[in-house]
């Protein structure tokens, strides 16, 4: 529970958080005043490697997200298009030669499988992005703490 001062003055509203304080140990003067001594003892619980790791991690999520919006609504499109002008024709190569005439739909089909594999592939990788990463450091020091201690 926070000190009956802290309370009074966010029910005020006169307590003015800074977009710019980036956590507890970074906070204004004025807050560490109202909190009294204790106020140097405060700590996120985290890391600053474990808030970094976590919101780089959530961008890219987003990121994913974006992606693969943006790829499905490529693989649509391309989709649609060769329902559109499936009997177009146009000259095939092979090895830098002309060869058979190909389907301008069947050519675009091929590239939306690609596509389709690189949505897949994304996806997998946004499963791995979305383990949560908060305490990894922690667990390592310890491990690195618990094998000294064997060693002796």
């Amino acid at each position: 529970m926070p000190p009956p001062r802290v309370i009074k003055v966010w029910a005020q509203g006169t307590f003015r958080l800074n977009p710019n304080d980036e956590d507890s140990q970074r906070a204004p003067p004025e807050g560490a005043q109202l909190i009294g001594k204790n106020a140097g003892k405060l700590h996120t619980g985290h890391s600053w490697n474990d808030q970094v790791v976590t919101d780089l991690r959530l961008w890219m999520l987003q990121t994913c997200s974006m992606l693969l919006g943006l790829l499905w609504e490529l693989i649509r499109t391309m989709v649609e298009w060769t329902e559109v002008e499936h009997d177009v024709l146009f000259l095939g190569y092979s090895h830098l030669q002309r060869a058979k005439p190909l389907h301008w739909s069947h050519w675009i089909l091929s590239h939306t499988m690609a596509l389709t594999q690189d949505s897949e592939w994304l996806l997998e990788v946004q499963k791995w992005i979305g383990v949560l990463p908060l305490g990894r450091w922690v667990r390592l020091q310890c491990f690195e703490g618990m094998m000294e201690v064997a060693a002796t």
